[in-house]
């Protein structure tokens, strides 16, 4: 086996490692701030978004949601309803956040950015259902309003509702 193999050998049993973990909310977004080497101004963003973003997943699906933190080099937190992503915070040490919008829902967010940023979303569509995932900026999220929320509200259902798929585990202990 050569040095390559081995180091993807390595990742593979630490990822698997971190998924038996279990950490609380507070102690998994500690672990990104230091990771991701935050200051204090940018641990509060991480967190408000946070909130932000688990607050508006609806109620009726709440049960269904698990939250995974990954360590091996990705330092986030994964919100996944089966296999379809709700949310990935920070999506990189970009600070961005990956978050699930119906797809005919994307114009809803020029009403908050620039026409420059618009043309330069990165956007990741859905095979199994009309929704797409948006990388915004931890302050583009705090900019959102009640029609984006309800967007998004109404993509976690999608989520539901959509083909089955193969569920991820969670590790994060969810405070509702």
């Amino acid at each position: 086996m050569d040095l390559k193999d081995q180091e993807f050998q390595q990742s593979i049993a630490i990822e698997e490692h971190d998924i038996h973990t279990t950490y609380t909310e507070e102690h998994a977004l500690k672990l990104i701030k230091e990771k991701w080497l935050f200051d204090e101004q940018e641990e509060r963003l991480l967190v408000s978004v946070y909130e932000l973003l688990k607050t508006h997943i609806p109620s009726t699906i709440k049960n269904s949601v698990t939250i995974r933190y990954s360590k091996y080099d990705k330092d986030n937190l994964a919100c996944n309803l089966q296999n379809y992503r709700l949310f990935l915070l920070p999506k990189s040490n970009k600070k961005f956040v990956e978050f699930i919008l119906p797809a005919h829902s994307i114009q809803i967010l020029s009403n908050i950015l620039t026409s420059e940023r618009m043309a330069t979303l990165n956007i990741w569509s859905y095979k199994a259902f009309d929704a797409i995932l948006v990388d915004l900026t931890m302050e583009e999220i705090l900019n959102l309003k009640e029609e984006h929320w309800n967007a998004y509200e109404t993509a976690c259902t999608m989520a539901l509702l959509a083909k089955k798929s193969r569920s991820r585990e969670g590790n994060v202990e969810i405070e509702w």
